[in-house]
């Protein structure tokens, strides 16, 4: 059972692994932007887009230039996270591939995401994960699309689960925003998605949030896209 939000719970999460397999993914110089192909009803198309503040737009070029620098330079990866959380106004962040262990080339970053919490989604929680099921449940997912918690499941299910009352309240999680970073797929790109997370009281993610998330979600696309492939080509060369 694999989860878009916890699924990164593999092996025994130690720092020094989670170190190495960023190093491996940002052994490179400064990556060419691959070539995407937007529809026309795709929510990140400017035209889709609502018009962002001086103080947005602010923190969205902040986001983006982290983001883009933390592709080369991994310990540059907790302000990124930190700053999508902020942008989105949310507490945690949660960028992984959720299909693909670290040890096999897949890798997982988190803001505010302890690993206790993590190892016991594994442990107790996983198979009540309605968020992971309805999501994966959906065969038409491509890249860049962005679901959101209330989207997935209706809030009396979702209230009433035991996924909520036994472990999403415990952390204060309530909402979800998950961004696909590369659908799985095409291009050899493994299933990567990057979740924002909100507490109870906060309101539920909007239309603006969307936007926003699609747009951060392109970003990550171009920053991990080429460096994955570049990554990829080195253990080819090297074997």
């Amino acid at each position: 059972n694999h989860d878009l939000w916890g699924m990164h719970c593999w092996g025994d999460m130690a720092k020094v692994r989670k170190r190495t397999q960023l190093q491996s993914l940002c052994k490179a110089v400064r990556p060419r932007p691959p070539k995407l192909s937007l529809r026309k009803s795709d929510p990140a198309l400017p035209s889709k887009t609502p018009a962002m503040n001086d103080t947005l737009i602010s923190r969205f070029s902040q986001t983006v230039e982290s983001i883009h620098s933390a592709a080369l330079q991994p310990h540059h990866w907790p302000t990124a996270l930190e700053r999508i959380a902020t942008l989105q106004h949310a507490e945690r962040t949660l960028l992984f591939t959720p299909k693909l262990n670290p040890q096999d080339g897949g890798f997982v970053l988190a803001h505010d995401i302890s690993e206790t919490m993590l190892s016991e989604w594994a442990l107790h929680y996983s198979q009540h994960d309605l968020w992971t099921a309805r999501t994966l449940s959906n065969g038409s997912l491509e890249d860049g699309d962005v679901v959101m918690s209330h989207e997935l499941v209706p809030d009396a299910e979702f209230l009433s689960s035991v996924f909520y009352r036994e472990f999403l309240l415990r952390q204060n999680i309530r909402h979800m925003c998950c961004g696909i970073i590369f659908s799985g797929r095409s291009n050899n790109l493994p299933l990567t998605g990057c979740s924002v997370f909100r507490p109870g009281p906060a309101k539920v993610f909007d239309p603006q949030s969307r936007s926003t998330h699609a747009l951060i979600t392109r970003h990550l696309s171009l920053a991990l896209g080429t460096v994955m492939r570049l990554r990829d080509s080195e253990f080819k060369l090297a074997t």
